[in-house]
């Protein structure tokens, strides 16, 4: 039997077990193993190794509760394994397709990801305008090892540690964004009991993940992510204000993103007309492109006239 074929034996075992199985049982209920003990031992940790290294979530507790002579059984839970579903609508899912073919982070694929949440065929979906004659890929972003283990923390709302300019850091993750060419992440710091931001590329060292943050805070609320200096606005000069209306169904989440002072006009129909004060065009662009067609630059001019001229070239129009 080969290694390839031993291991998904074993992930299956683990998978469909309703309760922790101890070394012992994995070696007989898995084919594959040789019935020499010590062999055992050396090709399972072996195994478990490589089971991690792929990334599976494989569980070690304790068979009793005395943990100084218990031995240890090992799982793989459902909820942790299969990908949930985050309910996104057609748009939604067509909005990730568009942002997929655009922006790639680097050394990950997006192909399986995109068809385990249901994303449709780009020829067919609601924006399917925006997609027909797209580049493959138009920009790729820069990733590290860290960004996994940062992105796994906010998912199960767990702290993580890590060294940053020499001092140790306990921090409970709220936020993730990129801008600039670089990763930063913003987190309330447990040690200096304080909101603070870090440039993922400079943490020292392994990100680790830590235990579940207690209480009902959020590392990273709202009105502090509104306080936040947002992408568009970082970069040299003065500001140049642009407006943005964006239709009803989008208007609500972008309010609560953007904050009460950069809506510049409320109208009857409950679209809202927003001020943003932009001295970084790329990254205005990309916010507004994440609305589809929910979302129309009004002015000024030049401002209008090149969002259109970006996205026909997106389109691959003449």
């Amino acid at each position: 039997m080969s290694r390839i074929e031993r291991l998904l034996n074993l992930t299956a075992a683990l998978l469909n077990s309703e309760r922790l199985l101890s070394a012992e049982q994995i070696r007989e209920r898995v084919p594959g193993y040789p019935d020499d003990k010590a062999s055992f031992r050396r090709q399972f940790e072996r195994d478990k190794d490589a089971l991690r290294e792929l990334g599976l979530p494989l569980t070690m507790e304790p068979l009793t509760f005395d943990t100084a002579a218990s031995q240890f059984g090992y799982r793989i839970f459902p909820d942790d394994y299969y990908l949930r579903d985050p309910g996104l609508a057609p748009d939604e899912l067509s909005a990730l397709h568009l942002a997929a073919r655009i922006v790639r982070v680097e050394g990950l694929g997006d192909e399986d990801a995109q068809w385990k949440l249901g994303v449709p065929d780009p020829s067919t979906g609601p924006a399917s305008h925006l997609l027909e004659g797209s580049p493959a890929t138009e920009t790729f972003v820069a990733a590290s090892e860290a960004l996994a283990t940062i992105f796994a923390a906010i998912a199960a709302r767990r702290t993580i540690a890590f060294a940053y300019r020499g001092e140790d850091r306990s921090v409970e993750p709220g936020q993730l964004s990129f801008r600039n060419g670089h990763w930063y992440l913003v987190g309330f710091d447990t040690v200096r009991n304080d909101e603070r931001s870090f440039r993922v590329d400079r943490m020292d060292g392994d990100v680790l993940l830590g235990d579940p943050v207690q209480g009902a805070r959020s590392a990273v609320d709202s009105h502090s992510i509104v306080s936040l200096r947002r992408p568009w606005e970082l970069g040299e000069g003065s500001p140049t204000p642009a407006f943005v209306l964006i239709d009803p169904d989008q208007a609500t989440w972008a309010l609560a993103h953007l904050g009460e002072a950069a809506v510049e006009q409320r109208h009857s129909d409950g679209s809202m007309t927003f001020r943003f004060e932009v001295r970084n065009e790329d990254a205005f662009r990309s916010f507004v492109l994440g609305f589809l067609d929910r979302a129309e630059v009004l002015g000024p001019v030049e401002c209008r006239e090149s969002m259109i001229s970006w996205l026909r070239n997106l389109a691959g129009a003449s």
